[in-house]
């Protein structure tokens, strides 16, 4: 896959490196989940800075020094005479051999080397502070463990010049990429967004496949040796343990449309508290929104899965996992309807997010009552200047309903009064608008 994007990033790595000559030691932090395109973020950005990559597997700690020091012989070409056997000698000798030149070390997944040897990025930490005057040394840390790393940043390593918390592409970007291929057009991107939310590896998987078209998109994802099959639990396994079985069955059930927690409570028969907390607080995999008209204090929330991938998997794999294992193309046929029914939903999302990121609005939200089932406006608002605008969105032009539209305004605007009112409709044909706009 074509590298796109990332500039601001990239930016900030090469102008950590220019600082080595006069400042010294320098420690960026790559942060973000798996997928999400750390590691080619920082080997493209560090190409050309004699760099030496290390990824940091769960082994003994002799072992792990002597396959590091064999990758520091081979990059650098320096004969290896002393014979390194722990981590705190192996961080003194590159602070040494940093002082001769310029070089990047990158830590893939560093958080490991804490669980390995317990204490060593205090010592290290040391360590640097002793050399940071003589080292020129760019060290790369990067780390897919949210939980981990909010340990060790919290109560044992806090030095970092910057943190880079890298996030999927955004809908503009994958844009750019689709058209980088010759790939582009609106229904494409639609799909291409809504299945891989913007993971590049996801991106990446579709690409080297030659999956470019959004009829051929949701078949490759859902058939029986789809790489995409087991993602889902490949990713959440390492977060919630072997003890999952309820963690999945709120997110199934959020991601298929069962999203009050009350609603989900009296499906399960017991209370969720402590689970919503972790996976809200702890794990950052939900998002808990009131309607827009929702006044101070209202318990009318919704729970959303924040990751578009996730939202996906959950809805046609996970919940299809026995049909798809079996080939039984009569739900195949049930997923494929479902989908159709999905895409609006996700561009009612998608459409939001860019009015949200527009700034030209202080509030933007879904308008629900407790009798909606689903969410179907979107409201826009400007509280200094009292203007609302009222958004329906559909997948085609053809079903916009006017009068429909007039009949939920004046619903809506029931919690708006003074305020100036456009009733608007934004099509999947609008798209690509409403990306020059904003």
């Amino acid at each position: 896959m074509k590298f796109v994007a990332r500039e601001k990033e990239i930016e900030i790595i090469h102008n950590t490196y220019k600082l080595l000559e006069n400042e010294g030691l320098k420690i960026t932090l790559i942060k973000g989940y798996e997928g999400v395109g750390k590691t080619t973020l920082a080997l493209e950005a560090t190409k050309g800075q004699n760099t030496c990559y290390l990824k940091v597997n769960k082994k003994a700690e002799k072992l792990l020094c002597k396959e590091f020091m064999a990758i520091v012989e081979e990059t650098y070409n320096i004969p290896i005479i002393s014979n390194i056997n722990n981590l705190e000698d192996f961080f003194s000798f590159i602070m040494a051999i940093s002082r001769k030149r310029p070089i990047t070390f990158i830590f893939d997944e560093f958080q490991v080397l804490d669980e390995m040897h317990d204490g060593i990025l205090k010592k290290a930490e040391k360590e640097w502070k002793a050399y940071k005057k003589e080292a020129r040394i760019h060290l790369v840390f990067i780390s897919s463990d949210t939980k981990k790393l909010n340990m060790i940043t919290e109560k044992k390593f806090k030095k970092f010049d910057n943190i880079i918390d890298l996030h999927p592409f955004t809908i503009s970007e994958i844009k750019q990429l689709l058209e980088s291929t010759q790939d582009y057009s609106e229904k494409n991107l639609l799909s291409y967004y809504i299945i891989t939310g913007g993971i590049p590896k996801y991106i990446s998987i579709l690409q080297d496949n030659k999956i470019s078209k959004a009829e051929d998109i949701l078949p490759f994802a859902i058939y029986k040796n789809s790489p995409f099959i087991n993602e889902g639990i490949n990713r959440l396994i390492k977060v919630f343990g072997r003890n999952y079985g309820i963690y999945f069955t709120i997110l199934q059930l959020a991601a298929t449309g069962t999203n009050r927690r009350s609603d989900i409570e009296d499906l399960l028969g017991n209370n969720i508290g402590g689970y919503m907390k972790r996976l809200d607080v702890d794990y950052g995999l939900i998002k808990k929104v009131n309607p827009a008209n929702a006044e101070e204090n209202a318990r009318r929330q919704r729970i959303f899965i924040k990751d578009i991938f996730l939202n996906f998997w959950f809805r046609f794999i996970y919940r299809n996992s026995t049909a798809l294992e079996s080939g039984d193309y009569r739900y195949l046929q049930a997923i494929q309807k479902d989908f159709h029914q999905y895409r609006e939903t996700m561009l009612k999302q998608l459409f939001a997010q860019l009015l949200e990121d527009s700034g030209g609005y202080t509030q933007v939200g879904f308008f629900w009552e407790k009798s909606d089932k689903k969410y179907s406006e979107i409201i826009a608002i400007n509280e200094k200047k009292k203007i609302l605008h009222i958004y329906t969105i559909k997948m085609k032009k053809s079903q916009i309903n006017e009068k429909q539209m007039e009949k939920r305004a004046d619903i809506i605007l029931k919690y708006y009064q003074g305020y100036n009112f456009q009733l608007k409709s934004l099509t999947l044909e609008d798209l690509d608008k409403v990306l020059m706009i904003f």
